[in-house]
């Protein structure tokens, strides 16, 4: 099943946070596979928080053969196939979750326009060869990012506690018209603010108790992310009791995640 995160505005709802918390929690709790990947030209947060990086040049980094640009070559020369896929990305989570590194294209018109002639092809066949495909997408209106959207079989929407990014996702065509397959997510949550998920709730009849679920701030998170290891950061603390500093935050994420995942289920009976 394809899903799309992707927000009105960059930064705002923690889209690249929400994206790892959620895709680990399917894969360590869930037990699901699951292939992540982002869209960005640049931006890529993804792929800094995970591996850590940010400071290692293309020669140091020797994945010439693998990653989106990998893929994008050899569909030019025929059908993209499983085996493609798997060998073109970097294997986590006890093999359960694989990631396909962003681009390293110098020319941002040449990406997008390679993306959009051979995106449909590569994602049937990633979708098909795992049981969630996990979309980062860029949080503006480009053709690109429009047509992930278009194709997801769900649309996460990460939004903040911020009441004009609210509006504005709202009073927006371009992302309603996707509003009976859009999961709302609140990133970076604070419960203390006036707009919690109560009051979000009773805020428009857009939101339900089915679509829309918090991921609140987390220091330890924060700091794995910007360290590069937000993979041992969820291999220490998925199993966090009760009482556990980290235990209220894997709590929410486990709550997201089920709820986006039966949401995604919904969404496939009806289609």
């Amino acid at each position: 099943m394809k899903i799309a995160f992707t927000s009105n505005y960059h930064g705002q709802g923690g889209t690249t946070s929400n994206v790892m918390a959620i895709a680990n929690v399917i894969t360590m709790v869930h037990n699901c596979r699951v292939l992540l990947m982002q869209t960005h030209f640049d931006k890529n947060n993804l792929q800094r928080s995970l591996f850590g990086l940010s400071t290692m040049n293309d020669s140091e980094l020797q994945f010439d053969n693998m990653g989106i640009d990998a893929l994008l070559r050899y569909s030019k020369a025929g059908p993209i196939t499983e085996k493609m896929i798997h060998d073109c990305s970097i294997s986590i989570n006890k093999q359960k979750m694989n990631y396909i590194m962003g681009t390293e294209k110098k020319d941002r018109i040449i990406y997008e326009q390679e993306m959009l002639k051979r995106y449909l092809n590569i994602i049937d066949v990633m979708d098909q060869s795992y049981e969630y495909l996990v979309i980062d997408t860029n949080s503006c209106d480009d053709d690109l990012s429009q047509m992930i959207l278009k194709e997801a079989d769900l649309v996460v929407a990460n939004l903040s506690q911020n009441i004009n990014v609210i509006d504005e996702y709202l009073g927006c065509d371009r992302y309603m018209q996707y509003l009976g397959k859009t999961m709302f997510l609140i990133g970076n949550y604070n419960c203390n603010s006036s707009y919690n998920l109560s009051n979000i709730k009773r805020y428009s009849k857009s939101f339900t108790d089915s679509n829309i679920a918090t991921i609140p701030y987390n220091v330890d998170y924060f700091d794995a992310q910007c360290d590069g290891k937000v993979l041992d950061f969820f291999a220490r603390n998925i199993e966090s009791k009760k009482g556990d500093s980290n235990y209220y935050f894997i709590k929410s994420i486990k709550e997201a995640a089920l709820l986006i995942m039966e949401k995604e289920l919904c969404c496939r009976k009806v289609v």
